[in-house]
């Protein structure tokens, strides 16, 4: 028997490390899948992101970029910035007194600790330590008076869709999750060097959703191919900015960053997604310049926006779309039984037409016109409560049969609904609702 032939049977047997792959017990050849082991990204060229040298006009920002869901990086966007010019270590002790939120390690572990400390006290033990500064850093606080805003966001409604800004700043060297964002991430850097990898949002929704794997606890360093082997299939996207340079990153695109070896520092714009452009940039009152000057929004917006993606680039959506996505009539004979059982002697039929009602009242409420057709301009009219009970009941209806006037979409219901209706836009799409 060959040397060969052993040392084939007992990779096959026992698992064993091979030119530098580790098989675990699992063999398929002698030549891993592209990307084994290797860090995010490596299983295939990249798409490289398009780079720009000026920033927009808000309505060309919103047209080309917000509105289609594509990345952009600005050359130099920041270099103007008072923040990018001044904000060096000993600056920044003239605003030492100021509370941050310090976590414990730079590559992202939502299972670590985090502290709460004074900015002079970071700056005291920062360089070198394995720790991350990521605070948000809105008004009042003085130092958002030294970040302007950048042209493209000053009007056409991103003004005044800021949910808050956020300062990143290490010794260098940090690596983020893969994961998503649910909101629109508009990012200056004014120390430092990042490298980011992109993934589309519905080819990251489909990965996600369809794994039986948590891509969070992805090893972005070392990517095991055979258990996440969809990996191999999906077209990325890379973004490298440096100092001065701004880029964004559109809602719900999944992705990873590592950032330089060095003083890394860096500012995001976090924009609820919104899906119209408002046409007031020639009124000056309703511009704002600078951090300091903006409201920020509330966060909540999103269930709004989680109703505003069901238009899918369409102007109307009818009741018959809307009942596709909100109607409560998925349950298993078994358990609605059961349900009745404990709420009385109510009839399996008045329990689906009275949610049905239910259903067909809200779009009511949110068609103003009575057109029996939903636009984008009534669903942003309409009372947020609305969206947030209807995604809520829908995660409530799987486990309490609340129905949409019981009051469902309190607490974990609203999680889990936005998750269920993430699910239904994919079937959506693939025709399968």
């Amino acid at each position: 028997m060959s040397w060969v032939t052993v040392l084939v049977l007992l990779v096959a047997l026992y698992g064993c490390t091979v030119y530098g792959y580790e098989y675990e017990g699992r063999f398929d050849s002698l030549n891993p899948p592209p990307g084994h082991l290797m860090p995010l990204g490596w299983h295939t060229h990249p798409i490289h992101v398009e780079t720009r040298l000026h920033v927009p006009s808000p309505e060309e920002f919103y047209t080309r970029y917000a509105s289609k869901s594509v990345p952009v990086v600005f050359k130099g966007a920041a270099v103007t910035f008072p923040a990018f010019q001044k904000w060096t270590d000993d600056y920044l002790r003239k605003y030492g007194d100021w509370k941050v939120i310090v976590e414990d390690g730079k590559k992202e572990d939502m299972s670590r600790p985090t502290y709460m400390m004074s900015l002079n006290t970071w700056l005291n033990g920062y360089i070198g330590n394995d720790t991350y500064l990521v605070q948000d850093i809105v008004p009042p606080n003085p130092m958002t008076k030294e970040i302007p805003i950048p042209r493209c966001l000053q009007c056409g409604g991103f003004q005044n869709n800021m949910e808050t800004a956020i300062m990143w700043f290490s010794s260098g060297g940090t690596k983020s999750r893969f994961h998503s964002e649910q909101v629109d991430n508009f990012e200056c850097m004014f120390s430092g060097w990042k490298e980011y990898i992109l993934i589309d949002k519905v080819t990251g929704q489909t990965l996600f959703l369809n794994s039986k794997y948590d891509y969070s606890e992805l090893d972005v360093d070392r990517v095991d191919m055979y258990k996440f082997p969809a990996l191999q299939n999906i077209t990325w996207h890379k973004l490298h900015v440096e100092p001065g340079d701004c880029f964004f990153i559109p809602y719900k695109w999944y992705h990873f960053a590592n950032s330089s070896n060095t003083r890394n520092m860096a500012v995001s714009f976090w924009l609820t997604h919104q899906f119209r452009y408002t046409d007031d940039c020639q009124y000056p009152d309703k511009r704002k310049t600078t951090l300091f000057d903006v409201k920020t929004s509330n966060n909540e917006e999103s269930s709004r926006v989680e109703v505003l993606e069901l238009f899918f680039q369409d102007e109307k959506m009818s009741l018959e779309t809307f009942r596709k996505f909100f109607a409560l009539n998925d349950t298993t004979e078994e358990n609605t039984e059961l349900t009745l059982g404990r709420r009385g002697q109510i009839t399996k039929t008045w329990l689906k037409d009275h949610k049905a009602n239910a259903l067909d009242k809200i779009f009511d409420q949110i068609d103003t016109n009575q057109d029996k057709l939903l636009s984008i301009d009534e669903v942003y009219e309409a009372d947020l409560n609305l969206f947030i009970r209807l995604i809520g009941s829908l995660g409530d209806h799987y486990f309490k049969y609340e129905t949409l006037e019981d009051g469902g979409g309190n607490g974990g219901g609203w999680n889990a609904g936005k998750d269920i209706l993430s699910a239904k836009k994919l079937k959506y799409l693939r025709n399968e609702l």
